[in-house]
Formats: structure tokens, sequence, C-alpha cells
């Protein structure tokens, strides 16, 4: 009967995990934990465990985690979740870990240290503790490698979390480390554990000599050095990806910096960092390369626990998340200590002073469209480390960065500060929590909502967290090829695309996006005849319609062009869909389909005669183009002049802001102050009068920066 519940009390256990959130996955949370209570349960099992046991205890506690884990892994099969990368986290994290344990106990046994036990303990401790605190607070990356818990792969919600190569180069230094202290006490016994011994060393000297090259550790230096480029202002220091980003981006990037910097004193009422100690920004190529070397896909972060601040972001983050991160950095130079213990406050400043949540309404709006309101128990919890990160993402950082945005707005800058270096609201305000709650509550209600409003917010917070989701860590094939297609497209790898979106397609025929950008970047290539042998004159989707006519038009087939127009136009009255009212006016007439050739699939920019022909439509498409292959300044302002004279279409809006911000750094600056004057007559949302205020503040910045 004793045996029996030995063996059935771990499966119990495992039964018990199904319970908790992201711990019944049978993947890396899971296998960690078991690693770890591997390495200490084997390490106290070996100091007493009877002479000539040794390998069959190790391999017997390592039989108990696995029939912890069995229900875990059927769960995972039943459910259709599981996944190799679990299975290989399940290999190499509690096997090893126990082994290790054991190896130390066993050692502590033999050698008859006084306290074997608290030894041991005290080993594995520092082992587990030790090494990763090194690391955290020396190094820039988010991955950590550790002989006793095994790995960890970065932010878990960052993306689907893959089994690293460089586990398996780790995991022989684990191995490397078993067997010297193994053997070390039975070295007089035979010639043979010698040697393994000897080979066993040189193992762990090449692998210790080799740990930048196996991406188990990335120091500051290789970091900087496979970057490439250096760039320094007065309150930064920046290392950038040379190949992928150029001179004039990264020039227009470091001015937005010192902007942020310059607003946010402004908006805190504090002193501009000392210039002596530089804020370090790491500027990826793409979130892929930011993955690769520091283990953060598509997190941006800020080391603000290291000395010095250190921002991590790649280049197509930056529009949205570079002042975010910019604040956490400033904010860490403050003069208390820069890991401020409340995760809300942290990132709630962060996103007070950049609400960029959403593009269409702000964060105060986005809120108030989603009641109830959260209670002032529920802000206790969100302003936690686990609350915040328990919830879902969305709500925490918009709800927190609404409630600080309250404090810092309708108190006083410094009160909040007061709160913030205390980590504690209660701390920083005279008034009681519940109070400040019901004072934010009451600014809720003053905020003009309608139905967009409602719409964006149940979108933003109807995403569900890593602990709601059913397979955390399974990513559908779709997905992963999905992924691929977005790294080979800020690639330009033309070739890769088309034959991911080619895969893509065949996986679901009937989702009806892959085979639409399948058409677009084929004719991007100049590839007709491929699009045109698919052609489905009786296809549903009028995109499809009207991309089959673009093919035709470029391939000078002009009565199988119009016949499809057609059909897209015949379509959309069936419909009774206006959406593409303007493409099909650019169409039907000759010229303007031309112009909307070249600028859609060539990217080519139009000559100011061509400019002025061309129909609205068209002018915005060929002033993006200029912008984003920044394009000679005297075209842009040739191209601003003319719009200038034009009414304003507010579905433009992102354009037209983008204007402004590229001519008011390239010195045209009375341009840009006209944009302004004509934007601001207009009839604006909430949003959008914010959005504007903030590119009126980078001109009243550039106008005025010879003079700071």
């Amino acid at each position: 009967m004793t045996s029996r519940i030995k063996y059935l009390a771990p499966f119990a256990v495992g039964l018990v995990a199904l319970f908790i959130p992201l711990l019944r996955d049978f993947h890396i949370e899971s296998a960690i934990l078991a690693a770890t209570i591997g390495a200490y349960w084997g390490g106290i099992a070996a100091v007493k465990a009877g002479p000539g046991m040794d390998l069959r205890c190790a391999i017997q506690i390592n039989g108990f985690l696995y029939l912890a884990g069995l229900p875990l892994a059927l769960f995972s099969v039943l459910t259709g979740c599981f996944t190799v990368h679990g299975l290989g986290f399940w290999v190499f994290l509690p096997l090893p870990s126990v082994f290790l344990g054991y190896s130390i106990g066993r050692l502590s046994r033999q050698f008859r240290v006084p306290f074997p036990r608290f030894f041991t303990v005290v080993v594995l401790l520092l082992i587990t503790f030790g090494g990763f605190l090194y690391e955290f607070f020396t190094l820039p990356q988010l991955y950590f490698y550790n002989h006793v818990w095994g790995y960890w792969p970065g932010p878990i919600y960052d993306e689907a979390i893959q089994f690293p190569l460089s586990l398996v180069a780790f995991r022989f230094l684990t191995l490397c480390w078993i067997l010297v202290i193994w053997l070390v006490p039975m070295l007089d016994e035979d010639r043979f554990y010698r040697w393994i011994l000897g080979l066993a060393v040189l193992g762990l000297l090449t692998g210790y000599m080799q740990l930048e090259k196996t991406r188990i550790i990335t120091p500051k230096e290789t970091l900087q050095q496979r970057l490439g480029g250096q760039l320094e202002t007065d309150h930064t220091r920046i290392y950038y990806a040379e190949q992928a980003i150029s001179d004039q981006e990264i020039d227009r990037m470091a001015t937005e910096i010192e902007f942020y910097i310059h607003q946010i004193q402004h908006s805190l009422g504090i002193d501009k960092p000392d210039s002596s100690q530089k804020i370090e920004l790491y500027l990826y190529a793409h979130p892929w390369q930011k993955k690769e070397l520091v283990g953060a896909k598509y997190t941006s972060y800020v080391t603000v626990w290291q000395q010095v601040p250190q921002v991590h972001i790649a280049k197509t983050q930056v529009d949205g998340s570079l002042k975010h991160e910019v604040v956490h950095a400033v904010t860490a130079l403050l003069p208390w200590p820069g890991l401020v213990p409340n995760i809300g406050l942290t990132e709630g400043i962060a996103v007070a002073l950049n609400p960029d949540r959403s593009p269409r309404s702000t964060i105060d709006q986005l809120v108030a469209a989603h009641k109830p309101y959260p209670t002032a128990e529920q802000m206790s919890s969100s302003l936690s480390y686990w609350g915040f990160y328990t919830n879902r993402s969305a709500v925490s950082y918009t709800t927190t960065g609404s409630f600080v945005r309250y404090l810092i707005d309708e108190k006083s800058p410094q009160e909040f500060l007061d709160a913030y270096r205390c980590g504690s609201i209660e701390l920083g305000y005279s008034e009681s929590f519940s109070v400040l709650v019901e004072g934010w509550h009451q600014r809720l209600d003053s905020v003009r909502i309608d139905s967009s409003d409602r719409e964006r917010a149940s979108e933003i917070f109807g995403r569900l967290s890593i602990f709601e989701q059913q397979c955390p860590h399974k990513v559908p094939r779709a997905a992963e090829l999905f992924d691929q297609y977005l790294l080979y497209e800020i690639l330009n790898d033309t070739t890769r695309v088309i034959s991911t979106l080619a895969a893509l397609k065949e996986i679901d025929p009937e989702e009806r996006s892959p085979q639409l950008l399948w058409m677009l970047w084929n004719l991007r290539a100049g590839h007709t005849d491929p699009v045109i042998a698919q052609a489905d004159p009786n296809a549903t989707r009028i995109e499809y319609q009207l991309l089959t006519a673009d093919a035709h038009r470029m391939a000078t087939n002009y009565t199988e062009a119009r016949e499809y127009l057609n059909q897209a136009v015949s379509l959309a009255a069936q419909q009774s869909d206006t959406t593409f009212d303007e493409a099909f006016a650019v169409r039907l007439d000759s010229l303007q389909w031309s112009y909307d050739l070249r600028l859609r699939y060539e990217n080519i920019v139009l000559q100011p005669g061509e400019f002025d022909l061309a129909y609205y439509r068209l002018k915005i498409r060929a002033l993006q183009n200029v912008l984003d292959l920044d394009a000679d300044n005297n075209l842009l302002e040739s191209y601003a002049n003319r719009l200038l004279k034009l009414p304003l279409d507010l579905e433009y809006f992102d354009t037209y802001l983008s204007l402004i911000h590229r001519l008011a750094y390239e010195g045209s600056i009375e341009l840009s102050q006209m944009w302004i004057k004509k934007l601001s007559e207009e009839v604006l949302s909430l949003r959008y009068q914010e959005r504007l205020a903030q590119q009126r503040a980078w001109i009243v910045y550039l106008d005025g920066k010879d003079e700071m």
C-alpha cells in the first residue's frame, strides 16, 4: 500500500497542477518548476542515501518528477496543446538538474561535510540565484541559463517559446559539472575515472570560453559589435543596426529622443538627466534580431535595474513605443533607486506620458467606454506586480495609465513623484486610495465617448492574457508562416514573401487574406502571370477582383482588366458596399489607373506636374511614398504646399501628422505651422487633438532647440 502511495502521490500532484493556469501546460513553466524541485530533492536525498544506491535513487527521483508531469502531458495531448518544444524542455530541464543536485549532496556526504543538508541547500541556492543575479544586473539580455532551473527564454507573453539549440550546449556544461562533482570522490578507485574527469574539465574550459558564440550570454560589447552603428546625443548613447537604419533615420530618431526627454522633464517638473550619465539605447533592425540577441521579440524594455538604464527596441517598434521606453529610462535616473517596487506605477507613468494605446481614442475614453470602472480593490491589484501581469495586458496598461494621468493632471506632478519614489500611492497623497480612485471615476464620467470608442475598447480589452489561453505556447502552423512572412516583408525579400504566402494560402484556401497578400506581392514583383493564371471571375471578394484587374492592366490586357473592374463594381452594388468607391473612380480613368499602379506596386513618386493631375487619394499615396523613401525635401515641400490649398480629408489624418513631423524636422517650420493651423480649424476628436498637440510641441521644440 505504501509503495502504491509513493507512486500515486506525484501523479496526484500533477492532477492538481491541471487547475493552475499556465502551469498546467506541458511546457517551459512546469519544466522549470520540476527542475528546481528535482535539484533540491536530489541534493537532500543524496545526503542520506545508502552506499551503492546513488544512481538508482537519482533515477527514481526523475521518475517521480515525470510521473507528476504525465497528467500535464496527457492533458496537452487531449486538448491539442502538445508541442515538441514542450517535450524538449521537459527532457533537458528536470533530468540534468536532478543529477546536479544529487551529485552535490553526494559529495557532501562522502566528504563528511558538517551539516551536509544545510551545506547542499546553500550551494544549490548560490547556483540558483548567484549566477542569475550577476547576469541580471550586468548583462543586457532578458534570457537566462541556470544549472538548477535550466532556462528562462525572456518575456513569456512575447511569442511562442521555442526550444533553443543553445540549451543543448548549456546542458553539456551541466553534464560536465555533474561528472566532475560525481567523480572527485572516486579518483583513487580507477584510472578510468581520472580520464573521464579530465575530459569533463576540458569540456568545462572549452564551453565557458564559448559562452558568447553559443548565445548563452550576450555582453554589451558583443551586442554593440553586432549592431555596428553608434551615435551620441546630449543625453543618450545610441547603438543601432547600421545595415538596416540609414544615417538620416538615426539622426531623426536621435532628435526625437532628445525631444521626448525634454517633454518628460517638462511634464514632471524635473531636471533633465545629468548629461554625464547617458541613457544607452539599443536599436535593432527588427524584432527577430532583438529576439536573437537579447531574448525579447515584440516586447521593448528598459533595464531600469542596472546602473545605466538601457532601452532595447526594434526599428519597427519606434513609432508606438519609443517615448514609452524613454520615460522608463528617464525616471530610472531620478535621484532614487530606478527599480520602483510598484509595476503599476512604473508602467502607468509611461502610458500616462505616452498615451498611445489607440490612434483614435484617448486612454480615458477607452476606460470610460468599458464600464464598470475598476474598483479601488481592482486598481490596488493592478498596481501590484502579480496583479498587473495576471490581468489582461491591455487592461493593466490602459487603466493604470489613465489613473496615473489623472493623478498628475488633477493633483500635482510632485505628489505623484513622491508616491512613485515610495512605490505606494498611500504614502504620496494625503487622501486615501479609495478617494483618489473615486475622483478618477468622476473624471471618467465627464469624458465624451461614442460607439467607435466602445468598439475599440471592447477589442483592446477583450484580448486574452496568457493565463486565460487554452494553449498559451502552441502556435498554429498558419501563425508560424505569417510570422515568417512579416520577417521577410521587413527584409524586403520578395521571393521568400511570395513563397511563404503561397504556403500559407494552401493551409486554409478559404482564408482570403493570404490569397490577397500573395496577389499583392506578386504584382509588386512584376509577376502578373501567376495572378492572372489563378483568376476567378466568379469570386465574390471585391479586393480579389480589383487585384486581378490590376494584373491584367499591368500586362496590357486592357479588355480583361475592364471586365474584372466591372465585376468588382457589380459586386459592390450587390453588397451595398461603398468602401471602394474611390478605388473604382481611380481605375475608371486610364491616366489615374496608371498613376495608381506605379504608386502602389513600384513605390515611385509623382513629379509635381503629375501630382497636380492625380486624384486626392493618389496624392496622399504619393506623399506617403515620399515619406517612406526619405525622398528629397524639396519634393516633400512641393507636395505639402500643393495639398495645403485643397480641402482636408481626415481619413488621412495619420499621413498629415507624418507630413508635419517631417517638415518640421527638415527645417520647414513655417510650412509645418501652416499645416497645424489648417488641421486645428477642423472638428477633431479628443485623440486627434492630443496627437496634433504632440506635433505642435515638436515644432516648438525644434524651433527653439538652439536656444536650450
